[in-house]
């Protein structure tokens, strides 16, 4: 029987590990729905011991790692560690990083294949020892997600993730995906890498199914969309909220406040969604546009107004740091948080990622990214701040709404 070990890295700065590697959940069930015949275990940095890991890999004909640019450096650290064991076993890397710079990534040290975009194809090839001459595998978008089985929680050992997520938060929570891809191209943004231009959706059907699954498997108090953008559409949304009302479910999720109306903010506090969060980013006309976000600051107050009146919990995020942005914006900014009277707010530094648009690849090539993230990092500047300032600028709105932060913002202060 072949084996396969997939990993999830930790980041060089000790990032959260409330989340579950949801991606290698549905790879496993993936895998496992057309190759019953290969074993899968799953493992995680943040949980377990490089010498735990290494062990199991000890006889895996195959060791998949999911990447984000901050845990790239752990995975290949990894990787040579488990080729000094068996350098048979075959390493794919796979996730935001490797699919947004797939030939740089397939060119280091104890990388043999790499998989571009959404892995349940490609991995699926792989393990089928389908050949690709350059080692890198693009893999082909599956438009039926209904089709996709419910991701492994077990195998992912999601409750260890769900206890953290109570530490952290006091609530036992875990994250559900209801669909893939965004209509918005936010300059800040690598999604589409990934994802690809297509939105698909999963039937409101199989999605409050796997929801009542997992809150009775996990005891959950709540569930997080991990969806880039929830409302894609409002007639989606509504058709969920149908779907969902009387189950006694009750969730958040990520919303653009270029869509949506009332009535489709009514329909979900009634169907049990308890809070929404929103990338509101600047107060700025100027910056919103530079950011293309696809919104008006007038809209964006319009929509805390009317999801207020509702009676949703609303987060805030603002990111501090846009190309052009000076003190005039940042001032724009602060006016439009106390305006807007948010429940909770978030404040983040731009972070010019691979596979953005603001990525420069011979400015930003001696970056340590595994020590970078958008709430931390020491290289990012504007044309108005410096690194310092920005930090400064940002510390500053922080203490300002020191009552109302986001869960993360209230364990850094």
């Amino acid at each position: 029987m072949k084996k396969l070990i997939l990993i999830q890295p930790e980041v060089g700065f000790k990032g959260c590990s409330m989340w579950e590697p949801l991606g290698l959940g549905y790879l496993a069930s993936y895998i496992h729905k057309h190759r019953p015949d290969i074993k899968i275990e799953v493992y995680s940095q943040v949980f377990d011991s490089d010498n735990v890991i290494i062990r199991a890999c000890e006889d895996a004909d195959y060791v998949g790692f999911g990447c984000t640019s901050s845990q790239l450096k752990n995975a290949q650290k990894l990787a040579s560690d488990i080729k000094a064991i068996n350098k048979n076993i075959c390493t794919i890397f796979g996730g935001y990083h490797p699919s947004v710079d797939p030939y740089g990534v397939a060119n280091m040290d104890y990388v043999d294949k790499v998989v571009v975009g959404e892995g349940e194809n490609a991995m699926l090839h792989i393990v089928n020892e389908c050949i690709v001459n350059n080692g890198v595998f693009d893999s082909e978008i599956i438009n039926d997600l209904d089709s996709i089985p419910f991701p492994d929680r077990k195998l992912i050992k999601a409750e260890r993730h769900v206890e953290v997520a109570q530490k952290e938060t006091g609530e036992r929570i875990t994250s559900v995906q209801a669909s893939r891809g965004c209509p918005f191209r936010c300059l800040p943004c690598s999604n589409i890498k990934v994802h690809g231009k297509t939105i698909r959706v999963r039937s409101p059907k199989k999605v409050v199914e796997e929801m009542k699954l997992v809150k009775e498997q996990l005891n959950l108090d709540f569930i997080k969309f991990c969806d880039a953008t929830f409302n894609t559409s409002v007639e989606r949304v509504i058709e969920f909220c149908k779907e969902v009302e009387n189950k006694n479910l009750s969730w958040g999720c990520n919303i653009h406040p270029a869509i949506g109306n009332k009535k489709m903010f009514e329909y979900m506090k009634k169907a049990g969604c308890r809070e929404i969060w929103i990338g509101t980013e600047t107060g700025s006309p100027k910056i919103l546009k530079e950011l293309r976000k696809s919104v008006t600051v007038k809209r964006i107050e319009e929509v805390f107004k009317m999801t207020k009146e509702v009676g949703l919990l609303r987060r805030a995020y603002f990111l501090i740091g846009s190309p052009s942005e000076t003190m005039e914006d940042i001032k724009m900014t602060e006016q439009l948080a106390e305006k807007i009277d948010a429940d909770s707010y978030g404040f983040t530094i731009l972070c010019p990622f691979i596979g953005t648009d603001l990525y420069d690849k011979e400015k930003y090539k001696d970056v340590a990214w595994e020590y970078a993230d958008e709430y931390s990092n020491t290289f990012y500047r504007n044309k108005a701040f410096t690194n310092i300032q920005l930090k400064e600028i940002r510390d500053s709105l922080v203490d300002k709404f020191k009552n109302r932060l986001c869960w993360r913002l209230k364990k850094k202060n």
